[in-house]
């Protein structure tokens, strides 16, 4: 003979957010990596290492950082996961190189 089972009864579920809005990281890890993307972007560009460095109007290099790392915490929230989320694999899921 087996033990008779008792079971909890069922608690309705809490709606929760489709996309949370903290990071499941921490504010502080957050920040940390922007500065760390624009600190490696702005060096890049200090140390004439990209193309035209002598003109102030292309001096994008951080931003484009700064773009990246939304777009990679977007990804993140959507749950893209795995691979990443790149550009090419999620417009294009025939191409990516998993």
């Amino acid at each position: 003979m087996s033990a008779g089972v008792i079971a909890a009864a069922a608690r309705p579920a809490s709606q929760s957010r489709a996309i949370p809005l903290r990071p499941a990281e921490g504010w502080l890890t957050l920040l940390a990596t922007v500065v760390m993307v624009m600190v490696l972007g702005g060096s890049l560009q200090d140390a004439a290492w990209t193309p035209d460095a002598s003109n102030p109007n292309v001096n994008f290099l951080p931003w484009v950082g700064l773009a990246g790392v939304a777009w990679g915490v977007f990804g993140a929230k959507v749950g893209w996961g795995g691979g990443g989320p790149t550009f090419s694999g999620r417009s294009s899921p025939g191409w990516s190189c998993r």
